[in-house]
């Protein structure tokens, strides 16, 4: 085979794969892992990535942006304010964990970046959902 064509079918072997690699650049949950039973109060572990890792690092077009944790409910939409209450907890000093007290039952919790103003502006890097079992 032709070293081409080699590297072309490679190309086109790994293809497929390299959408499942997680994005760099987004927050991630590292704990508690997808499925995990917990006790509560529940630490969440945080990977903040590479837009809004901390105040001081700012995001491109958001001076100062900052994750906002988002708990059992949905993702604000682009251009939304994020809210400040139970379901939308603000990381705006950088923080790496949250420790929130959830009742038993099953809870989804997922990170978005935000604005300094608490806006979510279009592609907002934001983790995968992570839900995990209080009990």
């Amino acid at each position: 085979m032709q070293p081409a064509a080699s590297a072309l079918l490679f190309c086109l072997t790994i293809a497929p794969f390299a959408a499942l690699a997680a994005d760099p650049a987004a927050p991630s949950i590292l704990s508690p892992a997808p499925g995990a039973t917990v006790t509560s109060p529940v630490t969440i572990t945080i990977a903040p990535g590479a837009p809004a890792s901390g105040m001081t690092m700012p995001m491109p077009g958001m001076p100062h942006g900052h994750l906002h944790l988002i708990v059992d409910a949905p993702l604000p939409a682009p251009g939304a304010m994020i809210p400040m209450d139970k379901h939308h907890l603000h990381l705006t000093h950088g923080e790496t964990s949250k420790t929130i007290s959830l009742p038993p039952g099953q809870h989804t919790v997922q990170l978005i970046a935000g604005s300094a103003g608490h806006k979510v502006l279009p592609d907002a890097a934001h983790s995968d959902p992570v839900t995990f079992t209080v009990k």
